[in-house]
């Protein structure tokens, strides 16, 4: 007797005369047949082992959008510096937009500022948190990525669109949510860093205001580590910014970084599932494990291959590049990260 897409649900084995890799195999079977991952309560050692297997891959990836935010804001802001170059027979003169950043809105103007807002004193402090918080936006970004459950995300899911996902599917196309009726689109996934600025912004005051209570008036040293003079590798990466760090990482678990992030999260995770099942091929063992659940669930039909290929014929090669390239761009960013700050910052 077999269950839907072919998975046995009665073997004629007595339990007690099956072997450690049947019984395995059985229920994860089973789990696949419900849509979901066991619970403690259910399997204490499988949940353990799920929730090990995914934190190692969710600090790894978070580590790395970490490293790419180091890269990133190097690259725009710390690296020219009004050098002189030669660019054939024509002699350019690069802008200096080291000294445009230092002092953008500080009242040295004279040396590339913009507004006297902040004297110079109060905006150091401030460009070195804006760095920060996008550390921890984008590590927690990456973090909710790599152990996305899809198959949980759609259970959850609201049947009918909200009057905000009918107003933002019909004056902002640039903004993904759940309910557009169409895959990501190459202008969201151009204007998804821009989006998120925007949500973040509210959990970034908030984050702010929380940290500002805990400095002044419960006197949390612990949110203020200090750097020596030559501070180790570990030093530099976990405590410097420390606190816009985690201003960051509150800022992007809200609701609002939630819901413009969840659809792209989704449609990124659909599409290396169908890559993969388009060759035939169903979870590994090495996979995060909500991911190999959502693997599975999606090859246990018996055209499953089929669907897989025409989906991703029909899905937009502009679209693909953009996530591929994306995902190409993340990992050199964090590369080129990692040796800024360990030779350069």
């Amino acid at each position: 007797m077999c269950g839907e897409g072919g998975l046995s649900t009665a073997d004629a084995i007595p339990p007690e005369r099956k072997g450690l890799l049947r019984r395995y195999l059985d229920r994860r079977n089973r789990y696949i047949l419900e849509r979901r991952l066991p619970t403690f309560t259910e399997r204490p050692i499988d949940w353990s082992t799920n929730l090990i297997h995914t934190l190692i891959y969710r600090l790894a990836f978070a580590h790395v959008g970490k490293l790419a935010v180091i890269a990133t804001y190097f690259i725009l802001t710390q690296t020219l510096t009004g050098q002189q170059t030669t660019i054939g027979r024509w002699h350019v003169a690069l802008p200096d937009v080291k000294g445009t950043w230092d002092h953008l809105v500080s009242r040295g103007t004279s040396h590339g500022g913009f507004l006297h807002l902040l004297s110079q004193h109060a905006w150091n402090p401030l460009r070195h948190l804006i760095r920060g918080v996008y550390e921890g936006i984008f590590g927690i970004l990456l973090f909710r990525q790599i152990g996305y459950n899809a198959l949980k995300a759609r259970a959850r899911r609201a049947d009918a669109p909200s009057a905000l996902d009918r107003f933002i599917t019909r004056w902002m196309p640039f903004v993904a949510n759940e309910h557009q009726g169409h895959p990501i689109t190459p202008l969201q996934y151009i204007a998804l860093p821009f989006v998120i600025t925007v949500a973040a912004m509210p959990g970034v005051a908030l984050g702010y205001a929380i940290v500002h209570v805990l400095h002044h008036y419960a006197h949390a040293t612990w949110l203020a580590a200090m750097l020596g003079a030559h501070p180790s590798l570990a030093a530099k990466f976990y405590a410097d910014n420390y606190d816009a760090v985690l201003v960051g990482i509150f800022a992007g678990l809200t609701r609002f970084v939630s819901y413009v992030t969840n659809p792209v999260l989704d449609s990124n995770t659909v599409y290396f599932a169908r890559r993969r099942v388009a060759k035939g091929k169903k979870g590994a063992w090495w996979h995060p494990p909500a991911y190999r659940l959502f693997l599975d669930d999606m090859a246990r039909y018996a055209d499953a291959q089929e669907r897989a290929q025409a989906a991703l014929a029909a899905r937009s090669s502009v679209a693909t590049a953009f996530l591929i390239g994306s995902w190409i761009l993340i990992f050199g960013l964090a590369a080129y990260g990692y040796y800024v700050i360990r030779y350069i910052a």
